[in-house]
């Protein structure tokens, strides 16, 4: 049995036999004992003060079922009252300590997202301070000897707190107290985390606090996709007190949804659903009769009915699709992942023109399609010449931009290419295996790709080698946790594997035993997720980042 390490303060809470630091029964300290925590009233706004006590971000999961194993000590706390945006549990309302009834069947246990790598202290709200990172279970500081507007990007962008406005490296906003862990840090700002940066090695440097970086982001962005295909298209949700919740689809349409889409710097929304159409929340229904007229900055600037005021279910969430970034669509080739790169601008389909066009650019595209790997890069055309306008030239990617508009290009139509250089891909083929709805690329449910649809696999045997032949074939690194309960939330499709059954090193899932697709009694709840550790391994050297 592992534990977290307990925090000074009110009512320390530590979580205890979990998957890892993040995740397990929950356990507040009272008379100089450990005790439990009653599940009688257990749910997602009581484990979000837990996990943000914890720095473990947001829940995933909230049981009252001692989802992970009974205590033995008092039960402490019972009717535990939250609103989510507490510092600590003793700010809820509850029963006195240990006046209970409760049996330690009913231990209430939280998984939370994770530990976020990343934190802002000491700031002027959730959004700026200085930036510390977490390594060897440590948190440390940032040396400014190499600061900027890339790097404090990447962690305005992981924090969901909108853009940079501000890079400092001269301990602005107080010196740590801790080690300098990282020095000499330098993205490009599209990065998802900063251990994907190059850096010195941590700890080996001679920086001081009084060169801890810092930063100021534009605010936290009040609205995310998830579950979708792609970063532009998912379900809606919004944050209110500290809780992310659904979108009601009541009275959604383009409008709606092309508030969402710019926000998110995701062009214009090309689909508005209201029936759940990218799966089920789990949270609150926060919003309901949204009436935008599209011209709107945010959602709250739309009349609605007051947050939660509703009779919503979640069958009515809504979810949008939107046109960009920079969509791009391989034509004409052999199969879905092969054929002439197009990319959409001012409504239009055009070429890339094929003047830089090598493997880096190639790997863009493939990724972006969830085609796995480039196999090859043409540029004269292989794949027959387009018939539109050529919008891309010059094209230069290192790869791992998340889009080709990341990458540096001359302005749309600016070119003298004719479509004989016209660049075509071939990728390794469709990924068999995704992960959707979690915290970053490198986490959430386990969908597999069969009879050309996707769905869930069951966590009736779901294990770390099962998890891990998962993580390295996503080029993830390792599998840091594997959990059976649907922490990820419910799929939407079939169940397609049960019983998997891995030792760990086989190449795929379908190489693994296991029952016959769609042969099972699982249900989505049961619906099997992973986070993995990461650590990608570069197809084009070899390399580790991140």
């Amino acid at each position: 049995m592992r534990t977290s390490p307990s925090l000074p303060g009110p009512v320390p809470v530590r979580l205890v036999n979990g998957n890892n630091m993040c995740s397990g029964r929950v356990e507040v300290l009272h008379n100089s004992t450990w005790g439990s925590v009653c599940g009688d009233h257990w749910g997602t706004e009581e484990a979000n003060v837990v996990c943000r006590l914890l720095d473990c971000g947001e829940a995933t999961s909230a049981t009252g079922n001692t989802t992970f194993g009974q205590g033995t000590g008092p039960v402490w706390l019972s009717d535990v009252r939250c609103n989510g945006t507490e510092a600590a549990l003793d700010q809820c309302p509850a029963k006195p300590y240990g006046i209970n009834t409760c049996h330690h069947s009913q231990g209430a246990s939280v998984t939370c997202s994770g530990p976020v790598p990343v934190r802002l202290v000491n700031g002027n709200n959730m959004c700026s301070g200085r930036v510390e990172v977490l390594h060897n279970s440590t948190w440390g500081s940032v040396c400014g000897d190499h600061w900027g507007t890339e790097e404090a990007t990447v962690v305005c962008r992981l924090l969901n707190c909108g853009e940079a406005t501000s890079a400092t490296g001269n301990a602005s906003f107080g010196q740590g107290t801790g080690p300098v862990w990282l020095s000499d840090v330098r993205c490009n700002g599209t990065e998802a985390a900063l251990d994907q940066c190059p850096a010195k090695p941590y700890g080996n440097n001679n920086c001081r606090h009084s060169q801890d970086a810092g930063l100021t982001c534009s605010g936290p962005v009040p609205v995310r996709l998830v579950n979708g295909n792609n970063m532009c298209s998912g379900r809606v949700e919004v944050l209110h007190n500290s809780t992310w919740g659904s979108v009601c689809g009541d009275h959604w349409g383009t409008e709606e949804a092309n508030v969402v889409c710019r926000l998110l710097n995701c062009g214009e929304a090309t689909s508005a659903t209201g029936n759940a159409t990218f799966g089920q929340g789990t949270g609150p229904v926060w919003l309901s009769d949204v009436r935008c007229e599209g011209s709107e900055a945010a959602l709250d600037q739309c009349p609605a009915k007051p947050y939660g005021n509703n009779n919503c279910s979640h069958s009515q969430d809504a979810g949008v699709t939107c046109s960009g970034p920079v969509p791009v669509r391989v034509v004409n080739g052999n199969n879905m992942c092969s054929g002439r790169v197009e990319v959409l601008h001012n409504s239009t389909w055009g070429s890339v023109c094929g003047d830089h066009w090598g493997t880096e650019e190639a790997t863009v595209v493939c990724r972006l399609l969830n085609c796995g790997e480039a196999t090859s890069a043409t540029e004269n055309a292989v794949f027959g010449q387009g018939t539109g306008p050529v919008w891309l030239s010059d094209v230069r990617c290192n790869g791992t931009e998340p889009a080709l508009d990341q990458c540096p290009a001359k302005p749309y139509g600016n070119k003298d290419c004719g479509h004989s250089q016209d660049t075509g891909v071939t990728c390794s083929g469709p990924v068999p295996v995704r992960l959707v709805n979690g915290n970053n690329m490198c986490s959430g449910r386990v969908e597999v790709f069969h009879n050309s649809t996707w769905g869930s696999v069951c966590g009736d045997h779901w294990g770390t080698e099962e998890a891990s032949v998962v993580c390295r074939l996503l080029n993830c690194g390792e599998a840091t946790s594997a959990t059976g309960n649907a922490a990820f939330g419910q799929g939407t499709g079939p169940v397609w594997l049960s019983d998997v059954r891995c030792n760990g090193a086989e190449a795929a899932l379908d190489q693994c035993p296991a029952k016959p697709y769609g042969n099972n009694n699982c249900s989505h709840s049961q619906d099997a997720s992973v986070t993995c550790s990461g650590k990608r391994i570069s197809p084009l050297d070899g390399s580790e980042s991140w």
